[in-house]
């Protein structure tokens, strides 16, 4: 008979790759939703260009459901291939947080007794360390003076947040961030300094995500699933449920952004969504976390 041509299936690399490292007793059955898959694939690939002239070389997606924690999709990179260093995987390596910790410093904030009412001055201080002096500075370099919790972590500002951290404590902060996954319950906070909350962290991208769907489900925190016949854990309390609503109801509050993103195009959405965005030292990485 005829040869014939066929395709070999060629989906999720990255998390293929995962899987054959992580489970080799057989053949597994995933979570990946091929729909999502597929539009965040081409989603990612669609920005090649426009991030290349930037100044970005690669960039990664994560999609997680909320209720069940089950990961829907998983790009690693904008190519399987060697360019770019396109065969590493961005879901798994570990990168600074920038700010994208941010609300979990204000949730431990307001499960102390803050409000978003509570007003954080938002002004240039220079704080003594054992490394040097430590002097934050906003995204666009500017100063606010006073301010409300609301606009401070809507606004993502890095001075008002350094402020919040300094009344906080670094520990408490850091005690949370080990419940959701992103610091290591072994290490002491203390040794991040206030630095903690705009960056000093590393962190996965499918940690992160995780944390995310946390204060989406109430602040349960459940484990990524990424094989169909794990089962769906019930969970664990980390967050208290009125503060992950509180911070979710300013992430998803556009004029709380406004002092520093004003009207983005790409923050808005016919839908409810609330968002965080997260830049490191240099613009090193920038990422945005989203849940509905």
């Amino acid at each position: 008979p005829p040869l014939s041509r066929a395709r070999f299936p060629f989906a999720a690399p990255h998390l293929v790759d995962h899987l054959d490292r992580e489970h080799r007793e057989g053949p597994v059955k995933t979570t990946l939703d091929p729909a999502v898959q597929a539009i965040c694939e081409r989603v990612l690939a669609s920005h090649r260009l426009r991030l290349r002239e930037r100044g970005a070389r690669q960039a990664a997606c994560v999609v997680i459901d909320n209720p069940t924690g089950e990961v829907l999709a998983w790009v690693g990179s904008l190519g399987w291939e060697p360019a770019a260093q396109g065969y590493n995987d961005g879901v798994l390596a570990r990168r600074s947080a920038g700010s994208a910790v941010k609300p979990f410093a204000y949730a431990t904030a307001l499960e102390q007794g803050l409000t978003l009412g509570t007003l954080l001055a938002d002004v240039n201080r220079t704080f003594a360390t054992p490394l040097g002096d430590y002097d934050p500075q906003n995204f666009d370099r500017r100063e606010n003076g006073p301010v409300l919790v609301r606009t401070a972590l809507g606004s993502s500002l890095n001075q008002a947040a350094v402020e919040l951290a300094r009344l906080t404590g670094v520990e408490p902060i850091g005690h949370l961030l080990a419940r959701v996954a992103l610091l290591d319950p072994a290490r002491d906070p203390a040794e991040l300094g206030l630095g903690i909350v705009i960056g000093n962290v590393e962190i996965t991208l499918l940690d992160l995500a995780a944390a995310f769907a946390a204060l989406a489900r109430g602040g349960v925190w459940k484990r990524p699933i990424v094989l169909a016949n794990q089962t769906t854990t019930a969970g664990r309390q980390v967050v208290q449920p009125d503060v992950a609503y509180l911070v979710g109801d300013v992430l998803a509050d556009p004029a709380a952004r406004l002092l520093t993103f004003g009207t983005v195009r790409a923050f808005q959405f016919p839908f409810p969504v609330a968002l965080k965005t997260g830049t490191s030292t240099s613009f090193r990485d920038i990422g945005t976390g989203r849940r509905s």
